[in-house]
């Protein structure tokens, strides 16, 4: 698959046309999926430092697609991490894949071996005007891989012509951070001198973050009215969808912190 992004295992451009690949003809989908550990892969200037490189598929209701995550560090300790969907493309060679990034066309991703437990080789080729874009990569389900079975399993991509000498080892540890850290809110002023009283009413939305609730609405009213406990308010949100579809929730508003009477709770109806 083209992973042109910072977890491509290898982008080798060449004139050659891509070579006839035997794929693991008993290919079971259900036992790949998983977390799959980055050992080697073929060498790519582009993101040569990234680490902890790890590929977690997850099946989806479809059946034959998956899940991807990519997630990573780069040289700096940045995390990174990227999603897409796969499909198995062939019913005759169901480990000939192909995965489907952001921003990316479809690549290929084939599966030459794997015993599900321990190892699996995957390897790339897509035909471009400029020529064939090929990438390789050695996964394991642990860490670490032992370096007999590095050296046997190196034998699939000799076998396609692919030169085995460009595979680097990338590093997997117990500091390795393989998934999204917690995001924090930052520390925020809220307006000094705020009113309630003064706040409630009808406001009109100019401009948002996306919201699920509101999604592709526009004409986004949010009304606000005193309760009769103090520091209380009810909400009602109003909108109308792209289709045209009428849509409003209602919760309830609370002041939290009476030396920061701009900071509010609002809660609304669980969905179920």
């Amino acid at each position: 698959m083209i992973w042109g992004w910072i977890f491509s295992a290898l982008i080798a451009v060449t004139l050659a046309l891509c070579p006839d690949v035997i794929t693991k003809p008993d290919f079971d989908l259900t036992m790949y999926v998983g977390d799959w550990y980055e050992i080697q892969r073929t060498d790519d200037a582009f993101q040569s430092d990234a680490k902890c490189v790890r590929a977690r598929y997850a099946a989806l209701e479809e059946p034959g697609t998956f899940s991807v995550l990519n997630s990573g560090v780069t040289g700096n300790g940045t995390y990174i991490s990227i999603i897409g969907v796969g499909i198995q493309t062939n019913a005759s060679e169901p480990a000939s894949l192909t995965v489907t990034l952001p921003g990316l066309p479809p690549g290929s991703y084939l599966v030459l071996d794997t015993d599900y437990t321990s190892f699996a080789t995957v390897y790339s080729c897509d035909e471009t005007l400029e020529g064939k874009i090929e990438q390789g990569r050695l996964y394991s389900r642990n860490k670490t891989l032992h370096q007999d079975q590095i050296d046997l399993v190196m034998k699939d991509f000799a076998d396609l012509g692919v030169n085995i000498s460009q595979f680097q080892k990338y590093y997997q540890g117990e500091d390795c951070q393989y998934d999204a850290p917690p995001a924090l809110c930052p520390d925020v002023k809220t307006k000094p001198d705020f009113d309630l009283s003064k706040y409630v009413g009808d406001w009109y939305e100019i401009q948002r973050i996306d919201a699920a609730f509101q999604f592709d609405g526009e004409c986004v009213r949010a009304r606000y009215e005193a309760l009769e406990e103090p520091g209380t308010f009810s909400v009602l949100n109003t909108g109308v969808r792209g289709d045209g579809t009428y849509l409003s929730i209602t919760g309830v508003g609370t002041q939290t912190n009476e030396t920061a009477p701009g900071s509010l709770t609002v809660q609304f109806p669980q969905r179920k």
